[in-house]
């Protein structure tokens, strides 16, 4: 007998291990991104032993891996019903109340599993630690990061080795915008576990929101180095590379699929891939083909439709209008259609761009001196009509997965690329100043925050609405530790435009005083005086300080600008002030210049006769077309 129950226990206590080590197998699964197969390993445990509180918990874990809320929220409430009250069971209760926006119900919850898992007036730090991961889960706005910060600090007290503490320790601190303690929690994690490949990927995620290329690269790599199974480090690297060099982007999706279950999400990375080689038929056959099969409702597929389509339209211009298209060179354009009949300039966070009108055309040429916009070209209005059709379809799919999605779901680049689609479509405008400011919110990168800023900047301007233009460039000024010389000039155009003068004079001086040797500095001061006084009288002082520096930089040169200043000076000094020696002053330093004057040989006689006395108010002298600025 004695030896009977002896080998009972013995078969008790191999199986329980059996069942610790599925869960830990499940746990790893669910860590390298394979939730399916968690879920099968967990479901075999279960179907042993219905009761195995831990295997519960991380089943429930597993549906929420995937968005499925309700799926998990059943889980543990039909545990809860069988009469498995487990402490940890009620965390994840309390889990699904955050996710539901209940914090006070998931705080009673969370409390509730601390004081009944308490070993000798001590809390039990998995408990705590599962406490974390929840308030970890979501997006910034969900959960209580200062309570589980407390929480997880103790459960680092209680059991000082265990790296996932540490990791949901930094992904809490995250939530409250503190990186510097965020990365010292992810450090300790490898410091007690140097191989944690979860700890190396969250410092990647920390250095990629600095914009730090170099160290997000070099953590992923190192993620992967110590684990090749953990696929959300390929995932990063292949999104990253994607856009920058396709074939690293294929390699890194290759070993990714290798490693992951197979499921709609490797069916729609494939896809997109297809996109990012340019594949853009065969991307779109694959999108259509996951729609009408069992992956029909992936979120993600609207994307991909909008990528599509907005690529596809730039391709419908590109076959219609022959030897001009979108990243056509000025030059290209020039040869196609001629000298242009007059231009417009523009300056935007990315350089000066250009838009030339030609008889039958309009063509925007970017900071880059390439063609990012065609309308109208001879012959091709049906052209311009279906590109708008085409874009406007991108919009539809792009605007129909942002107002039907998780909020805490999509992704920074998808507001980017739903403003690039809008700003495509006319009148699409606001809806692109719309989701630019929603990027804003995902980006803490000050160099992408400044140019979201100056995109919005300029679609206000591109929409007539020229105070918020000001007041976003005001934004982006705060936000710049060094601006360059077309950061001040928009500033300084944007306030004049508003007529707010004084800060249109502020920021001309800081231009002078900043690149000297410019002319823009001095003409931006020009523009905010004579703006400022429609007498222009008042402008006189920046008139001059422009022409002494043109006579200091290279006087013949400029002569055609500086008569210019100096006739615009002598017509007011005349007619507006009635000061004849002034005007006559003015006049013969034009005559200095340009013996041959026409206004100036015909202004000064008139000029000496009024200040001899021989007559009123000299006639006014045609002045010649202006020359210069």
């Amino acid at each position: 007998m004695k030896k009977l129950t002896t080998l009972f226990l013995a078969v008790l206590v191999t199986g329980q291990l059996l069942f610790a080590q599925s869960v830990d197998e499940a746990r790893i699964s669910l860590n390298n991104g394979r939730i399916a197969t968690a879920k099968q390993t967990l479901g075999k445990v279960l179907l042993a032993n219905n009761k195995n509180a831990e295997a519960i918990y991380w089943l429930g874990q597993a549906y929420l891996a995937t968005d499925d809320i309700a799926g998990a929220k059943k889980v543990y409430q039909d545990a809860l019903n069988g009469g498995v009250t487990d402490a940890l069971i009620v965390v994840g209760m309390g889990h699904i109340a955050l996710l539901e926006g209940n914090k006070a119900d998931a705080r009673q919850r969370f409390d509730v599993a601390i004081s009944t898992s308490m070993n000798k007036k001590k809390e039990n730090p998995a408990i705590l630690n599962a406490i974390g991961r929840a308030n970890a889960d979501g997006g910034a706005t969900i959960g209580d990061p200062a309570y589980a910060i407390e929480k997880l600090k103790k459960a680092a007290e209680l059991d000082p080795t265990n790296a996932d503490i540490f990791i949901n320790l930094g992904i809490n601190y995250i939530k409250i915008n503190d990186g510097t303690n965020a990365y010292e929690a992810y450090t300790n994690a490898l410091r007690v576990d140097p191989k944690n490949a979860k700890a190396n990927f969250r410092l990647g995620k920390l250095f990629q929101s600095q914009g730090n290329k170099e160290k997000f690269l070099e953590y992923y790599n190192n993620a992967i180095t110590a684990n090749s199974g953990f696929t959300p480090a390929y995932l990063e690297l292949y999104d990253y590379y994607s856009n920058r060099d396709v074939n690293k982007a294929g390699d890194y999706l290759q070993k990714y699929v290798a490693n992951s279950d197979q499921d709609c999400n490797t069916e729609f990375l494939y896809a997109d891939y297809l996109f990012r080689s340019g594949k853009y038929q065969e991307s779109l056959d694959k999108t259509r083909a996951m729609e009408n099969g069992s992956c029909k409702s992936f979120p993600r597929l609207k994307v991909l439709y909008a990528y599509i389509y907005d690529r596809k339209a730039n391709e419908f211009q590109s076959i219609n209008i022959g030897a001009i298209k979108i990243g056509s060179s000025k030059q290209e354009v020039l040869n196609a259609f001629g000298s242009s009949t007059r231009t417009s300039k523009t300056t935007t966070a990315m350089g000066t761009e250009e838009l030339l009108f030609f008889k039958d055309a309009e063509v925007n040429i970017d900071a880059n001196g390439l063609v990012s916009y065609i309308h109208s070209v001879s012959g091709a209005e049906s052209s311009f009509e279906k590109y708008q059709e085409i874009s406007k379809q991108a919009k539809s799919y792009m605007d129909a997965y942002m107002t039907t999605s998780d909020p805490n779901k999509i992704q920074s680049t998808d507001y980017l690329i739903a403003a690039s689609i809008s700003r495509k479509v006319i009148g699409g405008e606001e809806a692109a100043i719309g989701y630019l400011k929603k990027a804003l919110d995902f980006d803490t990168v000050r160099a992408n925050r400044k140019q979201y800023i100056d995109t919005i900047a300029m679609l206000y301007k591109k929409s007539g609405k020229m105070a918020d233009r000001l007041e976003w460039l005001k934004r982006s000024y705060a936000l710049n530790p060094n601006p360059n010389n077309v950061d001040i000039y928009n500033m300084a155009d944007a306030a004049i435009v508003t007529g707010n003068y004084a800060l249109a004079d502020t920021m001309a001086n800081a231009y002078i005083q900043k690149y000297p040797e410019q002319d823009y500095g001095y003409t931006l001061k020009i523009r905010g005086a004579k703006a400022a006084d429609s007498t222009v009288v008042g402008a006189f002082p920046a008139m001059q300080q422009y022409i002494d520096f043109m006579i200091k930089k290279d006087a013949t040169a400029n002569a055609a600008k500086i008569v210019s200043q100096y006739t615009t000076m002598a017509s007011v000094a005349a007619d507006k002030l009635k000061d004849y020696g002034m005007a006559l002053d003015l006049v013969n330093k034009i005559l200095a210049i340009e013996p041959a004057n026409s206004f100036a040989t015909s202004a000064k006689p008139l000029l000496e006769k009024a200040l001899k006395g021989g007559g009123s108010t000299p006639k006014k002298a045609t002045s010649p077309a202006k020359k210069g600025k």
